[in-house]
């Protein structure tokens, strides 16, 4: 598990409440891209490889938000989703550069508050993420 800090205390997002983002995918460099973009966001961001890390993480550090990716080997993001909604309620952003073996109706159906695909538009990423976390 790796914690990240707002870089930036000056930024116009840095006043954000501190809010914390899990980013979950078996990429590292989508992990870290993720990982950068939430904290200029001004966000505390967590980070993890695979889903029984992300399970690992959740169990120790309070997380207002999981963004996962689908397709990852061992726990796919769709069980880590229904994991993380049955045992911690958290909101859940799933990822997928393949929509074929995912659909916005598997995505609600195992509890994903929002589907994104890949490759994925920045600013459509952050608008998801505070419409989850400010409402």
């Amino acid at each position: 598990m790796t914690l990240h800090c707002a870089m930036d205390a000056g930024s116009r997002d840095a006043r954000r409440g501190g809010e914390r983002i899990l980013v979950v995918d078996d990429d590292r460099f989508v992990r870290d891209v993720l990982v950068r973009f939430f904290s200029m966001s001004g966000y505390v961001t967590l980070s993890a490889g695979s889903g029984e890390e992300a399970l690992q993480v959740m169990r120790e550090n309070q997380v207002d938000l999981v963004v996962t990716d689908v397709n990852m080997p061992g726990m796919d993001g769709l069980e880590l989703t229904r994991r993380i909604r049955d045992g911690f309620g958290t909101d859940v952003i799933v990822m997928t550069g393949c929509g074929a073996n995912c659909s916005r109706e598997d995505a609600i159906n195992a509890g994903s508050s929002e589907l994104l695909f890949k490759p994925m538009n920045m600013e459509e990423m952050l608008e998801s993420v505070r419409g989850i976390l400010d409402a």
